[in-house]
């Protein structure tokens, strides 16, 4: 007589099993659970994130079109970890490729981001004299009645053109100038500040993003790899015994 045999989960028995077990599924091995595992953690980590921008955007706006913009943002912002999650939770292709995907875009988009901003600041710091010129160009340093090679304090020039200083229309009322002069060494001062200010809260903010997206791409292409090639995540269940890739039902006598 032939007698059916199943073989185990691969790396043998219960104490395998245990390694491969997380959120009450057994995956097909220690990579996948670990790449599952890493996707749904970065995934609910952009979930909060979402969480956090809405709970700020709707602190900053009451009126009913900001709040309904907020929750478009909210919702459109939120699909892209649920596809996460759900991807990996169901063992699911296309929401996989939907959310590495996107966080490949992510990354990219935010590197030549970050990239344009920190270059832009280089360009600034190797031209001060034309940086000074054109922070200087307020009606508060210039002086109503005076003019300089950028712009014009002086009444009746035409604001339409361009010609005016920014602030012509606040400052210089009737000729008469309405706030206290500033120097232009107390405008290049505060600049400064609000430059490494700019720099140290957009390398804050980007760095980390650009990680994340990245990082969440790298372990989520992994499982869409595995999906899209027909390869099961989760161990099936056969006869009460687990079977992983690879292993069949043999025969006996």
């Amino acid at each position: 007589s032939h007698l059916s045999a199943a073989m185990l989960h691969h790396g043998g028995g219960d104490e395998g099993s245990r390694r491969t077990i997380w959120l009450g599924q057994e995956f097909v091995d220690q990579e996948t659970m670990v790449h599952v595992r890493r996707v749904i953690v970065s995934s609910a980590i952009m979930a909060g994130m979402q969480v956090l921008a809405a709970l700020v955007a709707w602190g900053g706006s009451l009126s009913p079109r900001g709040l309904a913009s907020a929750l478009t943002n909210f919702l459109l912002g939120m699909l892209v970890p649920a596809c996460g999650f759900f991807g990996a939770k169901w063992s699911n292709a296309r929401m996989m490729c939907c959310f590495c995907g996107s966080n490949l875009v992510a990354a990219v988009s935010q590197t030549l981001l970050f990239t344009g901003v920190m270059l832009t600041m280089w360009e600034v710091d190797q031209q001060p004299d034309a940086a000074a010129e054109l922070l200087c160009s307020s009606c508060r340093v210039v002086g109503c009645g005076n003019v300089t090679s950028v712009c014009s304090c002086m009444e009746g020039c035409a604001v339409a053109m361009g010609e005016c200083c920014q602030d012509f229309a606040e400052v210089c009322v009737a000729g008469v100038q309405q706030y206290a002069p500033l120097s232009c060494s107390e405008i290049e001062h505060a600049f400064s500040k609000m430059r490494v200010a700019l720099m140290i809260v957009v390398t804050l903010l980007m760095v980390p993003a650009t990680f994340l997206s990245g990082y969440a791409w790298y372990h989520g292409m992994a499982l869409w790899k595995r999906l899209s090639a027909g390869d099961s995540l989760v161990a099936e269940r056969e006869n009460q015994r687990l079977v992983g890739p690879g292993e069949q039902e043999l025969a006996v006598e």
